[in-house]
């Protein structure tokens, strides 16, 4: 990498999605440091460690939205500056009869994936943009017992080398819940990622079924207009078998997505004028 001045960046990883979901994210979120150290993010970094606020989108509710509609313009503002990465992969249901069997594809996923969608927000900057970069990873029992940080430092530190790529990672970190606001905007992505991917029904015979989906579901509709270019701009791949990734385009799944959220709004709409008419008469 020469004597060129090095980008300072920083990188955030998570998952979407345990056991007990049918499918399961991975994705990692690159931040330049002088984009990420602005004054609305900073202040969102503070508030944050002060336990003002907290996010997990597995736990939104319809009063969040505020919160999470700030937090998502605040980082969005400049997508342009931003890089996502984003594997999803089932994970088979007879795992989860074979005790042995479930591991061996958890030592699979975690020894490949997240080293792999961390090298491609890393990868491919030029010949005089050299990048240093921080990696700050959500701890969880997994990442714990495997050191996923040290392990995924040395791999990509030995990928730049023998790949003649332009980056370094200076440090790859655990981060406790709700102490570093780039893990959580990752997380918030990843779980409105895997509702749009997933697009379970909410709304059944003009009523909603399901009231915490539908308030995602609506969340998300209604963000739209901030969202829908980075998500659209997003590296996306699907993992096939147990060694394949293959790219994919979030397109569809969105548009899909978006059409049966509007489907859903008539059937609600058609229902609340059916009943007003029902109890005129």
């Amino acid at each position: 990498m020469g004597n060129s001045t090095f980008n300072k960046v920083s990188v955030f990883l998570d998952e979407s999605g345990k056991n007990k979901n049918e499918i399961s994210l991975i994705g990692a979120l690159l931040v330049p440091e002088d984009y990420y150290n602005n004054e609305k993010i900073s202040d969102l970094n503070h508030r944050l460690r002060e336990e003002s606020f907290k996010l997990h989108f597995t736990s939104f509710k319809k009063s969040d939205s505020k919160l999470y509609k700030e937090v998502l313009e605040v980082f969005l503002e400049n997508t342009d500056y931003l890089k996502f990465n984003v594997v999803t992969f089932k994970r088979n249901s007879h795992f989860n009869t074979n005790l042995n069997m479930h591991s061996s594809y958890n030592d699979m996923i975690y020894s490949k994936i997240p080293e792999r969608v961390l090298y491609g927000v890393l990868r491919e900057f030029g010949n005089f943009s050299s990048v240093s970069a921080k990696i700050y990873i959500e701890e969880s029992g997994e990442y714990k017992k495997r050191d996923l940080h040290k392990v995924v430092k040395n791999q990509l530190n030995v990928h730049s080398l023998y790949r003649n790529e332009n980056f370094r990672v200076d440090s790859a970190l655990l981060i406790p819940k709700n102490k570093h606001i780039g893990v959580e905007i990752t997380d918030t992505i990843l779980g409105m990622l895997r509702v749009i991917i997933e697009n379970a029904d909410a709304v059944k015979d003009g009523e909603v079924k399901k009231k915490t989906l539908w308030g995602k579901k609506s969340f998300i509709f209604e963000m739209i207009p901030t969202i829908e270019v980075f998500l659209r701009g997003i590296n996306y791949f699907e993992l096939e078998g147990q060694q394949v990734l293959r790219p994919k385009s979030i397109n569809g799944y969105l548009n899909m997505f978006l059409s049966k959220y509007e489907k859903e709004c008539r059937s609600l709409i058609l229902e609340d004028e059916e009943a007003s008419v029902s109890s005129v008469s």
